[in-house]
């Protein structure tokens, strides 16, 4: 089915799948490596601007705008039928709904922001009415930031509704009361990303790929990323440092490794954790993620894999639970590591306080309120302090 006005629930999660959110090659628009931009800074900036009490945002992708508000001190939910949204968010306010299918889950006035971005023209045009009337029921204002024309033809393949601001307005105040601003699409790239927190001490992001951050972040990996992070006002650190990161010896606050290990030998590993013990200064704190070995096997032996088909067209394409397993516990993996081996490997180079950590949750602020996890649900999480003086 082509037209995107006729799609049922199962053709839009179908529509908005892996592909669409990184590499577009899916057939129906997408983008090109979703990854946090600096459009989600700013549109989480123009959201503050509002002072908002709380903030329900129809159509989140994988929450990264609901992050950058939640650090903030502002409560958020959000919506998207996206199960590869779902299953790749950096926050759990993200529910996976189709917001074609109303009433939505929430009480009249509940948010007082809804918010919306490149979303509304995806609505077919049968559900827009019935869509404009529940962000009314459910906010008592709102902002949506909508492309009004000059669409890439990739893009075209999912917009229902090509019109005019002036028939925006018109339509959302047919369907209700509440103050509901439109924006032109454009308008929220561009503007300067404002440091949302204190920087303070260098904190190190270790093969990071494309999940950097700011707020005096250092992210380091070994591809090529500088041109990507110096657009997106990420400070970046191009080299490998699995064998050794380029500090002083106890000299760093905070060290990230998110789904880093498991891609070196056994032995690399054991020396790139000593290495981070190194860097740390008295008292700081690594946080390591790894794909969960033991929950994962235990998954294909049950054959529950297929829960993850949408994290991946590999994993969807998979044909047995052993070849969803190889992918999920990643292609280029060297080792592998469960919730009692990791922490055994960390106490062995001298980390005297292990534990298991909770997606989302840390006991530093730093790497609580600038940073965010992924794959929640297939990954351990583990965080271990260097000795105090």
């Amino acid at each position: 089915m082509t037209d995107p006005n006729q799609w049922s629930t199962e053709n839009r999660k179908c529509a908005f799948n892996s592909q669409y959110f990184t590499s577009g090659s899916g057939g129906f628009g997408g983008y090109s490596g979703f990854t946090d931009t600096r459009l989600n800074a700013l549109s989480a900036q123009r959201i503050r601007e509002l002072k908002p009490t709380s903030v329900l945002e129809i159509g989140c992708a994988r929450g990264q705008v609901l992050w950058y508000l939640e650090n903030a001190g502002i409560p958020c939910r959000g919506l998207d039928v996206s199960s590869h949204a779902y299953l790749t968010r950096v926050t759990n306010s993200v529910q996976e709904w189709d917001i074609t299918q109303t009433p939505w889950p929430f009480k009249n006035g509940q948010f007082d922001v809804c918010f919306s971005h490149q979303v509304l023209e995806l609505i077919p045009e049968k559900s827009l009415r019935a869509v404009l009337s529940e962000i009314h029921r459910v906010s008592r204002r709102g902002l949506h930031a909508i492309e009004f024309a000059g669409v890439t033809p990739e893009a075209a393949k999912v917009q229902c509704i090509r019109e005019s601001a002036a028939w925006w307005n018109t339509a959302i105040r047919k369907a209700g009361d509440t103050p509901q601003g439109i924006r032109e699409f454009s308008e929220f790239g561009s503007g300067t990303v404002q440091m949302m927190w204190n920087t303070g001490p260098i904190k190190i992001n270790c093969g990071c790929g494309y999940e950097m951050f700011r707020a005096n972040w250092a992210n380091a990996d070994i591809s090529p990323l500088t041109d990507y992070a110096e657009q997106n006002r990420y400070i970046f650190v191009p080299g490998d440092v699995s064998d050794y990161i380029p500090v002083h010896k106890d000299s760093t606050t905070v060290i990230l490794a998110s789904h880093l290990i498991h891609e070196l030998e056994p032995v690399a590993a054991e020396r790139f954790l000593s290495e981070c013990r190194r860097a740390l200064m008295a008292g700081g704190r690594l946080r390591v993620s790894v794909p969960d070995a033991g929950k994962l096997r235990e998954m294909a032996e049950r054959q529950e894999l297929g829960a993850f088909d949408d994290v991946s067209m590999a994993v969807a394409t998979a044909v047995t639970q052993e070849e969803k397993l190889d992918r999920l516990l990643g292609d280029t993996r060297l080792s592998e590591y469960t919730k009692d081996s990791l922490p055994a490997i960390l106490k062995k180079v001298g980390f005297p306080s292990v534990k298991i950590a909770n997606f989302r949750e840390s006991s530093s602020t730093h790497i609580q309120t600038e940073t965010y996890d992924t794959l929640a649900d297939l990954s351990l999480f583990v965080e271990a302090r260097k000795a105090a003086l």
